[in-house]
């Protein structure tokens, strides 16, 4: 079996390389649209701030989400559910997002999990 560090050290490395991804979507839409599609700060700090609360959370099991693939389930689908993609937004907003989103949990993870103890084994 996995530990939860050494997932955590896989899954930093994972998102690290999809930050790259992103960017060349983000310049492939650019050149492919005529709509603006510049950074957007607010939903870029909305993303950062989403992933970092994911993965506290996570780490410290708040109700349940590491321990139970149902909430992790639920969790995800009431996140959609808000409507944090939904179709009256710009892409450029959900990409913001999602790169704010991978930045946050790299950040995070290389405090917590990869160059520091879990955030949860700190107590």
């Amino acid at each position: 079996m996995v530990s939860q560090r050494t997932r955590a050290r896989f899954n930093v490395l994972a998102e690290a390389f999809s930050i790259p991804l992103e960017a060349y979507v983000r310049s492939r839409a650019n050149d492919d649209d005529d709509e603006e599609s510049s950074l957007n700060a607010t939903w870029f700090l909305a993303g950062f701030a989403y992933r970092i609360a994911n993965a506290w959370a996570y780490d410290r099991d708040v109700g349940g989400i590491r321990s139970s693939r149902l909430r992790q389930l639920a969790l995800g689908v009431a996140f959609a559910a808000l409507g944090f993609r939904s179709r009256d937004r710009p892409e450029s907003e959900w990409r913001s997002f999602t790169l704010g989103g991978s930045l946050g949990y790299v950040c995070y993870r290389l405090r917590y999990g990869v160059f520091g103890p879990l955030s949860g084994d700190e107590e």
